[in-house]
């Protein structure tokens, strides 16, 4: 076998790596795609049905609130820090394919490969997925602290007047999904990044 032959058959092989590395990595990231899909489908479907049972059952005001307040709010930061995760992973697949394309295009000499390393803006659907599963969080705080005034017969509870108690709850969900939001928005920046 001569040199030239010897470095071709290299080349090939490092070229065979890089490809099946490359549909790894393309896997990984239409994986973490579609786990993004199947979170925010189950989230969906499981806060919608709790809301429809808060709003058309006959459960006390009591649970309703909490319900409403703590429970609702929760799922709805839960599955997007779930979703995070994927979003992250298929950041992080993304970052790499774009190395591969790039070792791989100067295997071959060529730019043949490109989808990563066009970066295109994605912005809008992510936006809306933040939008749709935060105000889902927002109807929760909100049906609580309709509940907690619904529950509320007596225009004073511990010597403290309903409307204190209301503002106080309000007070809580601003400050709650204030904290998330800038959490999320910390960790979203993280997962861009990469």
């Amino acid at each position: 076998m001569s040199t030239q032959d010897a470095a071709q058959e290299v080349l090939s092989s490092r070229l065979r790596v890089l490809l099946a590395e490359y549909q790894s990595l393309r896997q990984e990231s239409l994986t973490a795609i579609t786990n993004r899909i199947q979170i925010l489908s189950f989230a969906f479907t499981a806060l919608a049905v709790v809301l429809a049972a808060l709003l058309a059952s006959s459960v006390s005001s009591t649970a309703a609130a909490i319900i409403g307040l703590l429970f609702v709010p929760a799922a709805s930061r839960s599955s997007l820090l779930i979703w995070l995760g994927e979003y992250r992973r298929s950041q992080r697949a993304g970052a790499h394919l774009r190395q591969t394309e790039s070792r791989i295009n100067i295997l071959i000499g060529h730019s043949d490969l490109s989808w990563e390393s066009a970066k295109t803006g994605m912005i809008y659907p992510y936006v809306a997925v933040i939008v749709f599963v935060s105000s889902v969080s927002y109807l929760g705080h909100g049906l609580g602290i309709y509940y907690v005034f619904k529950s509320l017969d007596d225009h004073r509870v511990l010597g403290i007047s309903r409307s204190v108690i209301v503002a106080l709850l309000i007070l809580y969900s601003i400050i709650t999904e204030t904290v998330f939001c800038w959490f999320w928005w910390t960790k979203w920046r993280e997962a861009s990044d990469k």
